[in-house]
């Protein structure tokens, strides 16, 4: 089948329907709910985050572009390749845009590919992205930083310390003072 597509340069779908195996999967549910032991390779926590518009139009043209001229679904990485971007950025954005039904993404023990699906819905993604800035994230870091050494402070709280040891020191004092008044020798002295 996959030789008969290619001759007559129709493009074919990488799924159990084509090859009759258990080992590819054409995934319609989200990638992360349909392979939870893949969720850490493919998409991860880091992108919970949606894409936005332009990124979307970006990966679905490239999908097709490729598509056409190797006649296959292509890998988050050709679509990188294409496009100029990180490889992990890229895999990010294909498994984002596949859980939001733009993309067909089609998950193998091997490899992950894209497909086009509903491309209606490029319109309803945000016209900026989500995504945190770096200097958001060094906002975040700077803030979560002070709040820890605040903690610690607090939990150390070196003032009060400082008093206390004065307080026994002045206590050990007084009673030094005492047992000299009355006569009594201080021990080690």
């Amino acid at each position: 089948m996959v030789a008969s597509a290619l001759l007559c340069g129709r493009p074919f779908r990488l799924g159990p329907e084509s090859r009759g195996n258990d080992y590819s999967r054409s995934v319609r549910t989200p990638v992360r709910t349909a392979f939870p032991a893949l969720a850490g390779v493919i998409g991860g926590p880091a992108m919970a985050v949606k894409p936005s518009r332009e990124d979307g139009h970006l990966i679905v043209a490239a999908v097709r572009v490729l598509s056409h001229n190797a006649a296959k679904p292509p890998t988050p990485e050709d679509i990188a390749d294409l496009l100029g971007l990180a490889p992990e950025f890229a895999r990010n954005l294909v498994v984002a845009l596949g859980e939001e039904g733009i993309l067909k993404v089609v998950v193998n023990p091997f490899e992950i590919r894209a497909e086009v699906g509903d491309y209606t819905k490029l319109e309803d993604l945000p016209t900026e992205s989500t995504a945190p800035t770096i200097q958001d994230e060094l906002e975040d870091f700077v803030k979560r930083k002070q709040e820890a050494v605040e903690e610690t402070e607090r939990m150390l709280n070196l003032d009060e310390i400082e008093k206390k040891k004065k307080e026994k020191l002045s206590k050990l004092e007084d009673e030094m003072k005492k047992m000299k008044d009355k006569g009594q020798l201080p021990p080690f002295g």
